[in-house]
């Protein structure tokens, strides 16, 4: 496991902020930050500016294309679908790709 993995930095800004976990969500590019997010057991959110594949449960090509409800839908996702699934069909989540390239 890489440091990037480890959890205990995710874990660690949850305690210092006083919020439990799965009240946590996690905006990254990286996939072993987003694996150390899923072993924390946050959400997390992907920014995949190359199109490259991501783990998270949300992955965007940009942030100003998530849906204004995206954190709250995240949030309040089923206790059916884990931190682990690539996407929860409960959410009706999706990759979202910008319809025009940015150089």
């Amino acid at each position: 496991m890489t440091l990037r993995e480890d959890p205990e930095v995710f874990l660690l800004a949850a305690s210092r902020l006083g919020v439990p976990t799965d009240r946590c969500i996690v905006l990254e590019d990286a996939k072993a930050a987003i694996e150390g997010a899923r072993r924390a057991g946050m959400r997390s959110i992907g920014i995949s500016h190359n199109g490259k594949d991501l783990q998270a449960d949300l992955v965007v090509e940009h942030l100003d294309l998530l849906e204004p409800d995206a954190f709250d839908r995240l949030l309040n996702q089923s206790e059916s679908c884990g931190a682990a699934d690539p996407v929860c069909p409960a959410l009706h989540l999706r990759r979202i790709q910008c319809p025009e390239k940015h150089g």
